[in-house]
């Protein structure tokens, strides 16, 4: 969606989620930028938090209420999980209490507090066509 698409609602929502996540040691990746500039972007809304072994990546997109979590080692490694019918400034303002419960020695447990939490939490097999609700993992 482009920034020129949405309502002033949206916007205003958008500018709450990005400030607090910024003023908790979040950044803006590219797709942000891309919107400040009103060229189309499919997810709004795009933090990066890197921590000392791993970095949580949050999506939102106001398209499809979907938001996108991921906690990863690298590129090519780590967890992604996205939620339905989630507030997403609430995960947000989860995530920016709770970010030390995501490093790599610890992210299970961080993911079982957080589906706790918000229970609408999802992800797909590796080829992305099968979708599974997410369940807490064994500890």
């Amino acid at each position: 969606m482009r920034k020129s698409e949405m309502n002033e609602d949206q916007l205003n929502f958008r500018v709450v989620i990005v400030e607090l996540m910024k003023n908790h040691g979040w950044v803006d990746l590219t797709e942000n930028n891309w919107f400040d500039e009103d060229l189309w972007a499919d997810r709004e809304i795009c933090m990066e938090l890197s921590m000392k072994n791993s970095k949580l990546l949050f999506e939102f997109s106001f398209e499809d209420g979907i938001t996108d979590l991921s906690v990863e080692k690298d590129v090519y490694e780590g967890v992604g999980i996205y939620f339905k019918d989630t507030d997403p400034h609430a995960l947000a303002e989860y995530l920016v209490k709770h970010s030390e419960d995501f490093g790599l020695s610890n992210y299970k447990k961080g993911i079982n507090k957080l589906i706790a939490h918000f229970p609408e939490a999802y992800y797909f097999d590796e080829d992305r066509k099968l979708e599974y609700k997410l369940k807490p993992f064994e500890e």
